[in-house]
């Protein structure tokens, strides 16, 4: 792999992504201040909605990138403009799709919003779904920088775009309290950040400068094995997004707007967090394929472990830290009102750790270019999850806790573990057996944490809320540590971040 433009790519999207987190924090505060709950409740409704039908954010990209790597490698300029030709035609029929669908689905909002207060539902949908559609016109150089694993122009871009936005939304909610306003700065900075992409692009192509293109015909391999790869990650992250939009749309039938309103604050810091993670691990994703194009079944398989095992720790140390902070932090922040019961909080932290665990495996079923494997199992999250969502709010009096009950079930028996028996069995010809007996050490490990922190904080109910919180989060941290250590001390995994640690330390 090379680890040099990795760590810079990881690096920059770290950098980049906590720097736009702090203003995301005071933007959602300054929206919470000057428009009502309401807005918030309806803003999380809309988003999901978009977020449903926004499929080039499905994965698609990542089987785009998968296809370039082999021209880039082998700085075949005519082939990386004929398929970023392909590629921009594909997401002119995608953004045109996303646009119909939602002309369609316009038809039937008030169905998934139930509003007291007469608020226009219509231009705020409008303009979220021209977001997602104005993203897509410039997708394809995206998709050309990040297969050149330069990452890091692509975060600098986003980062540039996100803060202009987020200022400029904060000054509208002072001056003019105007949502329609508040969303289209929002397309005003997509638009901006395509076109620098698009730009910065150019320099990527061999000889782009020097020599006039000529078209050529893709090979059919290439246009089969791109058409599988799109197909299965369309249906791979499909499954992610409905899973997680499909809550919000659940929650506002069966519970109400105002609880939508109270969920998306603390979504915003959980998916903060994730997004954070996930950015982290996916500005390797292009490293990651590179290196299946020369590595072995076996190197490509120890990598996973090493990988898996790194992701394993990172996502149980922000499981314990949410775990802590979260109900403090909110109670700070906006207040009281705005905070949900510990069993509320608790499962929410559960369906964080799931989800999440399994990052790895989607960044090695992208690489790979594995997610044609993945379409039954996506399909079968998407179902149970609103089976077990639709089933438990209705027939239950759960409340919110069934729907997130309903999102817990569906990944533990999907993706939690057929994602990786997918890359073990095609990617690495290999038993899944493995994987699996680490799967359930790192759930056990998980469990018994969750059940020292309930336990916690029983007993620590009469001092300070970040006093409790501090001590509640040191003591899962030791526990944390220990447990780690005595379950993985004798693993090629632990032994490899230990000595990468080291290294660290001594420079």
């Amino acid at each position: 792999m090379n680890k040099r433009n990795a760590m810079k790519n990881a690096m920059y999207a770290g950098s980049f992504f906590i720097l736009y987190t702090i203003l995301q924090f005071i933007n959602r505060s300054f929206f919470i201040k000057y428009l009502n709950v309401d807005y918030l409740g309806l803003n999380g409704v809309l988003t999901s909605l978009v977020g449903m039908m926004a499929v080039a954010d499905l994965g698609i990209s990542s089987a785009i990138n998968f296809s370039l790597y082999a021209p880039i490698k082998e700085k075949n300029s005519d082939l990386i403009q004929s398929l970023l030709l392909l590629y921009r035609k594909i997401y002119l029929i995608i953004a045109t799709v996303v646009l119909l669908t939602s002309f369609i689905l316009s038809f039937f909002l008030q169905d998934f919003v139930d509003l007291e207060s007469k608020i226009n539902i219509y231009i705020p949908f409008f303009l979220l779904t021209l977001n997602a559609a104005v993203s897509y016109t410039m997708a394809a150089s995206r998709s050309l920088i990040i297969a050149n694993q330069k990452d890091r122009i692509a975060s600098m871009s986003d980062f540039l775009g996100n803060t202009f936005v987020v200022i400029t939304q904060i000054l509208v909610l002072i001056f003019t309290q105007n949502y329609i306003l508040y969303l289209l700065l929002r397309v005003i900075g997509t638009l901006g950040s395509n076109i620098y992409i698009t730009y910065r692009a150019r320099n990527l192509i061999p000889g782009y400068k020097v020599k006039e293109f000529i078209p050529i015909k893709i090979p059919k391999e290439t246009i089969s094995e791109l058409i599988q790869n799109v197909s299965g990650n369309f249906f791979l992250r499909l499954g992610g997004i409905v899973v997680v939009g499909s809550d919000n749309l659940l929650i506002s039938k069966f519970v109400g707007i105002t609880s939508v309103g109270i969920y998306s604050n603390y979504l915003l810091i959980i998916q903060t967090l994730q997004s954070l993670i996930q950015q982290m691990f996916n500005a390797i994703v292009s490293t990651i394929g590179n290196f299946a194009l020369t590595s072995t079944d076996d190197e490509g398989e120890v990598m996973y472990h090493r990988m898996q095992f790194l992701n394993f720790v990172i996502i149980l140390g922000v499981a314990i830290g949410l775990e802590s902070f979260i109900s403090t932090f909110i109670y700070y922040w906006l207040g009281n009102k705005f905070i949900f019961s510990t069993v509320t909080t608790q499962l929410l932290i559960i369906s964080f750790f799931f989800m999440n665990y399994n990052i790895t495996s989607w960044n090695f079923t992208a690489a790979y270019g594995l997610a044609g494997h993945m379409r039954s199992v996506s399909i079968s999250e998407m179902l149970l999850n609103l089976v077990f969502s639709i089933m438990l709010a209705k027939y239950t009096h759960l409340g919110i806790n069934a729907i997130i009950l309903g999102t817990i079930l569906s990944t533990i028996l999907t993706v939690g573990w057929m994602n990786a028996y997918v890359i073990f069995k095609y990617g690495f010809n290999r038993s899944v057996k493995s994987y699996l007996v680490n799967y359930l050490k790192d759930i056990i490990i998980f469990v018994f944490l969750m059940l020292i922190s309930y336990f916690l904080k029983k007993q620590f109910t009469n001092i300070n809320l970040i006093l409790q919180s501090i001590s509640i989060f040191v003591v899962l941290l030791i526990c944390m540590l220990l447990l780690v250590y005595f379950v993985y001390r004798k693993n090629d995994e632990f032994k490899y971040w230990k000595c990468q640690v080291l290294w660290i330390l001594k420079r």
